[in-house]
């Protein structure tokens, strides 16, 4: 019946292949209609004449999806723009051409800040840290939204990874202190003594952890239970570590900041104003060679992080470094008389992996428990982290070559490639911190995951699909970066 109906013209469709491009057969109508009517001539949809094409909202829709496939740099067919124009001219699609024209072209986020807004929230010195600046580079609205909004999701009565980390280094503060006020060797650490200190430093401070949320059932017993394992499988991970080297504690939870250990650490600004970082060190170790002093910074994690150059340039990881550049810069207040050289900045990760870990080399592979991060491309100072070396470090993300090179796995820089990162990184806060005094709350998140885990995404709008984000520089290699760095700082010089 429905071939009946048209007054002047029959249009018949039918698709090729399926979503997975699997070769389809025409409906058995089609096959009646060629039987019927054996002149009639195939052509392809995209051959059919503009006045043909035109109609519908469904063709609109995909008229859309065609314009920001060209908006993001993709060749699309002519016809397209030409399909466009004939929408244009007809007004009976002029209000759905303008919405899918508008939502084509939508930029999420707010518009930059007032004056009035900036000077409420900046004062003559902007204070903030250096994670909160990672965040602002990830994201500008998030920061605005969690920092300068103090937005909040609503308190739950339960334990979030992040919880578990403050647990973590509140033990790993009092179990260190121990260690060294008693002169315990990290050779002589069993693991039994390890899950003597853990668990006693742990039951310690469970009363003021969350309102002892550890204590208030069977379930969160036995996550206490698990707590206690997994420290001291980071304890006996930590003492196989320092005890194959000559690297030790010279100190932890070194705060920074106003009323702190040590001072804010002050960048001045263009503008005449002057950033001032605070921070907390997780752990710092020092190792004397010769009368050289050597300082490593080590930060934990209970995610799998890792340093990387390329966050570096992009300023999404630039914790590490800052916290080295402080302590090299207080050394005599850390109790230093020798002018430091820098061995590193590492993470140590602490992981329930639901079992105890083996630590005899021979059950368990020690390349799975060393530090990530990035080491001083300098042999003296690699074995005075990791004395026998041979091949792969177990302490530190260094490989040495059979004639003494550096391998091509190891993550490194020399002395002044260093130097070159610290530099680059005071630009990327200087940068960052111009941005916060124009008042950026622009939603544009870098494309490495900083939406995945935001409280914020409900309202912020952000859609990847209909903005570009910030492009990360992973395909570049550290040779590139370097010298783009370098080319960077010549021309800031100029």
């Amino acid at each position: 019946v429905a071939y009946t109906r048209p007054s002047e013209h029959l249009f018949l469709s039918y698709t090729l292949s399926n979503a997975d491009e699997q070769a389809l057969l025409p409906s058995i109508a089609v096959r009646r209609i060629k039987h019927l009517f054996p002149q009639l001539q195939e052509g392809n949809y995209n051959e059919l004449p503009l006045e043909m094409e035109v109609g519908g909202n469904d063709t609109l829709a995909h008229l859309a999806v065609e314009l920001r496939r060209r908006d993001s740099g993709e060749e699309i067919e002519p016809y397209w723009e030409e399909l466009k124009t004939q929408y244009e001219i007809l007004p009976e699609y002029a209000d759905n051409l303008h919405r899918v024209m508008s939502g084509l072209y939508f930029k999420a986020g707010p518009k930059p800040l007032s004056k009035e807004s900036i000077a409420s929230l900046f004062k003559q010195n902007l204070y903030s840290s250096v994670s909160r600046l990672e965040a602002f580079n990830s994201c500008p609205l998030a920061y605005f939204a969690g920092y300068s909004l103090k937005l909040r999701k609503r308190a739950e009565y339960k334990l979030t990874p992040p919880d578990l980390g403050q647990l973590f280094h509140a033990v790993m503060e009092n179990v260190c202190r121990e260690i060294t006020e008693q002169n315990i060797l990290w050779q002589d650490i069993t693991e039994e003594k390890a899950a003597e200190i853990v668990s006693r430093h742990t039951e310690a401070l469970m009363p003021d952890f969350l309102g002892n949320i550890l204590n208030s059932g069977a379930r969160f017993a036995y996550l206490q239970e698990r707590f206690i394992l997994t420290l001291t499988n980071a304890l006996m991970i930590m003492a196989r570590q320092m005890a194959k080297g000559e690297f030790r504690q010279l100190g932890w939870e070194i705060t920074f900041g106003v009323d702190k250990v040590l001072p804010t650490f002050d960048i001045a600004l263009p503008n005449g104003c002057v950033l001032k970082l605070s921070g907390c060190i997780d752990r710092l170790d020092a190792a004397v060679k010769d009368d050289k002093v050597w300082l490593r910074v080590i930060d934990y994690k209970s995610g799998n992080k890792d340093l990387k150059i390329q966050d570096v340039y992009n300023g999404l990881s630039l914790q590490l470094l800052v916290y080295l550049q402080v302590a090299m810069l207080h050394s005599k207040k850390l109790g230093l008389q020798e002018e430091p050289h820098a061995a590193g900045g590492f993470y140590f990760t602490f992981k329930d992996n639901f079992e105890k870990i083996p630590y005899n080399d021979d059950l368990h592979d020690p390349f799975e428990v060393k530090m990530k991060g990035l080491a001083v491309e300098d042999m003296e100072a690699v074995k005075l982290a990791d004395m026998n070396i041979s091949g792969k470090s177990t302490v530190i993300p260094v490989t040495i070559k059979k004639d003494g090179s550096f391998g091509a796995n190891t993550s490194a820089v020399t002395e002044e490639e260093l130097q070159l990162l610290q530099k680059h990184l005071i630009n990327m806060l200087i940068k960052s911190a111009e941005e916060l005094y124009q008042g950026v709350v622009t939603a544009v998140p870098d494309k490495n995951g900083a939406c995945s885990y935001c409280d914020f995404k409900s309202f912020c709008g952000f859609d990847y699909d209909f903005a570009p984000g910030k492009e990360a520089a992973e395909s570049l290699k550290k040779a590139d970066i370097l010298k783009k760095i370098r080319e960077e700082i010549a021309n800031n010089d100029d």
